[in-house]
């Protein structure tokens, strides 16, 4: 059975979307601990808050 999935909007959708304006974000760029700088929106923001998983963000995920 063919895969139908589209791999470019696959790799769209999985991009964070920025702490600060919501936009999606491509690259960041961290210049100090937890300071950094999202592109293409260029807003300040902190590294950790962009990662897709919880347990990265020391959130924790609840089932621990």
């Amino acid at each position: 059975m063919p895969d139908d999935s589209d791999p470019v909007a696959d790799r769209l959708s999985s991009q964070p979307d920025c702490p600060n304006c919501g936009e999606p974000v491509s690259i960041l760029t961290s210049s100090r601990l937890y300071r950094g700088t999202a592109y293409p929106c260029g807003c300040s923001v902190n590294p950790v808050l962009l990662t897709t998983d919880p347990a990265d963000r020391g959130l924790g995920t609840g089932d621990e």
